[in-house]
């Protein structure tokens, strides 16, 4: 039997029912907006369902077309207190070992954002028996709120504004594949030197110098056509951009081989990206990047095995790499590749909040009570939601996927605490011990 497809959460509701005032969570709802969360959250959607046209336009889009994306990026700049598209660019990252403490001191004005929010779906959800009863829907309208909290949700919509979004779309979506074997060379001289500077607005450039003067961008590792050539990198701290820099220039120096740049771009991440300050000057020569490898061990022998593994790639994949360079021109000749749609572009985090919530109550209109954390749970129109809503208007409780899981959990425990009171139940218990020892 086919199971149900799990109701997903709106960011809107799960905002109002987390923690503001713990780093960590936070952290994890930023993730999670950006679906970077692993499968062992509770409230990850399940990668083995098939994609609908939210999902989609999360795949499809950035930072900037993306709803959940671009509610990411608006609540980690409104919390680092830069607005910067260069300075994000570079600065955000994944991993909670430097997303947690970059937000924890300004994460203290999130309190008054939820205070506002639960205002308002408390009194949503007060009203909702009391609609159904009188027929407010029969009306034309799928749900109604008070006087005041609907004067704030409306000020909050209209900050808002209708636009056409425009952004450049990735090299590889017209490219048919998704990582590069090796990393391809521009340069094969001995002394060439791997130079990073950053510019007036915190951009970081990284090219590649040879003894003559001559130089070339970057290439960003695996899949070069995902960014412009030297860009999507920095150093000084350990991020996605001083990450992707350690593996290309691991890779370019052993001459393109990523199986062993992998095994030790962390290591030169920390022991030599990271030494130098973000805002300074970057200058690596390969002759300190291959002393470095021999420091690790890395030997003579070693070095032969990569460049034969990175010549039977090339070999394997000449035809390949001769019709994506084809097919690059061409794309450069029309002046790259653009992705165009209809948004309402919130103003701020809060103002994308409201959004969200708009557009839940427009699709779904119902928004009942969680039996467990009495917080708002969505209930769109589907089987699961028209059983939640039956069970809500019938008085059975109704609950969030995660907390039905800690409510059944408390109720086993609950159950068998009550039968281990019982000297009955102590004494069969004691008796069946008794047994399994003699057979045993």
């Amino acid at each position: 039997m086919k199971s149900m497809k799990k109701n997903k959460e709106w960011p809107s509701l799960r905002f109002a029912r987390m923690n503001v005032e713990s780093a960590e969570e936070v952290s994890q709802f930023i993730l999670w907006l950006c679906g970077w969360l692993p499968a062992t959250d509770p409230l990850a959607d399940d990668d083995r369902e098939p994609m609908d046209s939210e999902d989609l336009l999360e795949h499809l889009w950035g930072w900037s077309g993306a709803p959940k994306m671009r509610m990411a990026k608006l609540l980690w700049q409104q919390l680092v207190g830069n607005n910067s598209e260069s300075y994000f660019d570079q600065q955000f990252s994944s991993n909670p070992a430097y997303l947690v403490p970059e937000i924890t001191p300004s994460i203290g004005q999130l309190i008054p954002i939820q205070q506002n929010l639960r205002w308002i779906l408390e009194a949503r959800m007060e009203r909702e028996r009391e609609d159904a009863l009188i027929g407010q829907g029969s009306w034309g309208e799928d749900f109604w709120l008070p006087r005041d909290q609907a004067a704030y949700l409306r000020q909050q919509i209209r900050r808002a504004s209708p636009d056409l979004i425009e952004e450049k779309s990735l090299y590889e979506d017209s490219m048919e594949y998704t990582s590069f074997p090796y990393f391809e060379l521009d340069s094969d001289e001995a002394d060439r030197t791997y130079v990073g500077t950053v510019d007036e607005e915190f951009r970081a450039f990284v090219e590649i110098v040879d003894s003559h003067g001559n130089r070339w961008p970057l290439k960003f590792p695996r899949s070069p056509y995902k960014v412009e050539p030297g860009t999507g990198f920095f150093w000084g701290y350990g991020g996605h951009g001083p990450y992707n820099l350690a593996l290309a220039i691991l890779a370019d120096a052993v001459g393109g081989d990523y199986e062993l740049s992998d095994e030790l771009r962390s290591g030169f991440l920390k022991q030599v990206l990271m030494e130098t300050p973000q805002a300074d000057r970057l200058q690596i020569s390969r002759a300190e990047v291959m002393a470095w490898l021999e420091t690790k061990g890395v030997s003579a022998v070693q070095l032969k095995e990569a460049a034969a593994r990175v010549a039977k790639l090339r070999d394997s994949n000449q035809q390949k790499i001769a019709e994506f360079t084809l097919r690059m021109e061409t794309i450069h000749k029309k002046g790259g590749l653009v992705a165009q749609r209809f948004d309402i572009v919130p103003a701020d985090f809060e103002c994308a909040l409201y959004l969200d919530l708009m557009q839940n109550l427009e699709r779904t209109g119902w928004v009942l009570r969680c039996s467990h954390c009495k917080q708002a749970l969505a209930c769109p129109r589907t089987p699961t939601g028209n059983r939640q809503r039956a069970r809500w208007l019938a008085g059975s409780p109704v609950y969030h996927e995660d907390c039905f899981a800690k409510h059944r959990l408390a109720h086993k425990r609950a159950y068998w605490q009550k039968r281990t009171e019982t000297s009955g139940f102590r004494d069969s218990e004691r008796l069946r011990a008794q047994k399994r020892r003699r057979v045993s």
